[in-house]
């Protein structure tokens, strides 16, 4: 009786020794360990334990998956088998067919007509010589190649998906650095003539964080307003919502983002007002103040009309 070993097997069992080599390292470590702290527990038992512990963990592990995958295998060569069994029928096909019993005068009737007979019981049927020839050379199709010839069309798919998003993620960073130059020109235009010169540079640099980063908490100070110049906590309001609707207030800029901002840029001015309140009020007294209320003509325009 031969036994017959998988080339699965043999390197499950190369790789199962690989790893009781490993085990053996670890065990002796482990035992040293242990044993430098429980002396007590004779080395030799801590050793033989964790060792006898660890192969049968690797054991649990390795046996089952070996058995499933060995099993996966013997059913992939059967049905490759398969198909070349079915691939080398001969071209030749002979029918035979077996005669019934039947009675004597059947047998007398049959004696008297042989060739028909003997047609009857033998039917060859044969393939033309050209036919074999273009069954032998016609290349067999397998679901591999289908996959192989789907491949390409796959490719193409991708790379239209791929140009696709690069070119909104191009047209998306367009946008955003338009708005942030309208925006810092909306800045600059209106605060102008409310904050001191040697203020502005900052002041603009504070916002532009703001506008890459709605998170950002500014670093607020005393801003140095011209002369006669009493800005209030509804002119800080109504400059930093028309800023927040223009970036989307969905898209991080909300309410509380906005009075998040005021209160850490503003806090001289905002000294004695709540959080809470600032996100109520933001869009209160629209017409008041040096700075009004400037509502966007739709959701995406972030065009400023003051």
């Amino acid at each position: 009786k031969t036994i017959s070993i998988s080339q699965f097997q043999m390197n499950s069992a190369m790789i199962f020794i690989m790893i009781s080599i490993v085990i053996t390292f670890i065990s002796f470590l482990t035992a040293e360990r242990v044993y430098s702290e429980y002396t007590l527990i004779p080395y030799s038992v801590i050793f033989i334990s964790t060792f006898i512990g660890l192969e049968i963990m690797l054991y649990l592990c390795v046996v089952p998956l070996s058995e499933l995958v060995d099993c996966w295998d013997k059913k992939r060569k059967g049905l490759n088998a398969t198909n070349n069994f079915v691939v080398s029928l001969p071209i030749d096909i002979t029918t035979k067919v077996e005669t019934p019993s039947v009675s004597k005068e059947a047998d007398a009737t049959m004696a008297k007509e042989p060739e028909v007979i003997n047609d009857a019981i033998s039917v060859t049927t044969k393939i033309p010589e050209t036919e074999k020839t273009a069954a032998l050379i016609a290349p067999q199709v397998t679901s591999k190649e289908v996959v192989q010839e789907e491949k390409p069309v796959d490719a193409d798919i991708q790379a239209i998906y791929n140009r696709s998003e690069a070119e909104n993620r191009e047209m998306d960073a367009k946008i955003k650095e338009k708005k942030a130059e309208l925006i810092k020109y909306y800045i600059t235009d209106t605060m102008a003539p409310l904050l001191e010169k040697e203020d502005m540079e900052v002041f603009l640099i504070e916002f532009e964080q703001w506008i890459n980063h709605s998170a950002y908490h500014p670093k607020g100070r005393n801003w140095k307003w011209k002369k006669d110049i009493n800005i209030k906590v509804s002119d800080v309001r109504h400059l930093v919502w028309n800023i927040a609707k223009r970036l989307g207030m969905d898209k991080g800029y909300n309410t509380e983002t906005c009075a998040e901002f005021i209160k850490n840029m503003f806090p001289d001015i905002c000294q004695e007002v709540k959080k809470s309140t600032l996100c109520q009020t933001l869009t209160a007294d629209p017409d008041k103040g040096y700075i009004k209320l400037d509502r966007p003509d739709d959701k995406d325009s972030f065009r400023f009309h003051n």
